[in-house]
């Protein structure tokens, strides 16, 4: 199951991007579509991933951490979803982060690094990517974590699929979509690969609690979206399960600001009440630091893409 990357991304980081501001829209390359959220509902019952996969918790054999969180979302009877990541030894991380790309791409991402160590926490939305128009699907993942390297230093960044892990997941959680599949595939907006949701019509049985998976485009304000998709689809009393995805910088609720071009979140979590949420987030900066806090009620704009998750409350 191990892929390759989708998009040879520019190894070069340049400046000669407009200023890039927090809370201020960002003009991206292509055409911007006139729905900003592409929808799918489904169902969703988070199970801990080791009442899922039973496996031998002394095996440290290196494994791919792609086919890991597929076979999470598999044993839970759907073929695509969110795991929450917990604790597991790296022996090998290949990652990115943020940065500035060039006129015709506000925000790329940096050349890849190499480190090794423990994750602490993390986001994967799992699905498939195709290639082109017609091609067939192949399993795929948006990875983005923390965690702390070999000298103890804390580090974050977007996972590439070489990266591997050693030991079970037995502190995470996976959010199964049942009735939604996730197709990565290239985004006119953004000339940039991004998930979007498309109804299957598979059985949601083994769903306990509502779902639904939004594609948020760029420029919306992720806190307004939460609310009124809260609202319009009757969530309220449910959680925002988070997925991965990226912010224009980042405004804090107790003022404090990252500048962009982009900060990837790392995890996203509150409650749906229907009036904006209170979201708890971690994530990464253009300079690889991780950051943490609140974020403010406004002027969090969506930067490429956001891979949201809202969990409706328990039936």
């Amino acid at each position: 199951m191990l892929a390759e990357r989708s998009v040879p991304y520019s190894e070069r980081v340049t400046q000669n991007t407009p200023l890039i501001v927090p809370g201020r829209p960002v003009k991206h390359p292509g055409s911007a579509a006139a729905v900003r959220t592409t929808l799918a509902h489904g169902r969703t019952r988070p199970r801990a991933v080791t009442d899922l996969l039973r496996t031998d918790a002394d095996d440290r054999s290196p494994t791919a951490l792609l086919d890991l969180v597929a076979c999470a979302v598999e044993a839970a009877g759907a073929d695509s979803g969110i795991v929450e990541l917990g604790p597991v030894d790296l022996p090998s991380v290949s990652y990115c982060f943020p940065a500035y790309g060039d006129s015709t791409h506000p925000m790329l991402y940096s050349a890849t690094h190499s480190s090794a160590g423990t994750l602490l926490r993390g986001t994967a939305t799992v699905g498939f990517r195709r290639d082109s128009p017609g091609a067939p699907l192949t399993r795929w993942a948006h990875f983005h974590v923390s965690w702390t390297d070999r000298e103890g230093t804390l580090r974050g960044g977007h996972l590439w699929p070489e990266t591997t892990a050693a030991g079970p997941l037995v502190q995470s959680t996976v959010w199964p979509l049942y009735g939604i599949t996730l197709v990565n595939r290239l985004d006119e907006e953004t000339q940039l690969p991004v998930f979007f949701p498309e109804q299957n019509g598979r059985s949601t049985a083994d769903g306990d609690r509502p779902a639904l998976f939004a594609r948020v485009h760029p420029n919306e304000e992720i806190g307004t979206v939460i609310a009124d998709l809260t609202r319009r689809h009757g969530l309220e009393g449910g959680s925002v399960v988070g997925g991965t995805g990226s912010i224009v910088g980042a405004i804090f609720e107790d003022g404090r600001r990252v500048e962009g071009p982009a900060t990837e979140v790392i995890t996203l979590g509150g409650a749906l009440s229907g009036t904006e949420p209170r979201l708890t987030s971690t994530l990464i900066s253009a300079s690889a630091e991780v950051h943490g806090g609140v974020l403010a009620p406004t002027g969090n704009l969506v930067g490429a893409t956001y891979d949201l998750m809202l969990a409706g409350p328990q039936d």
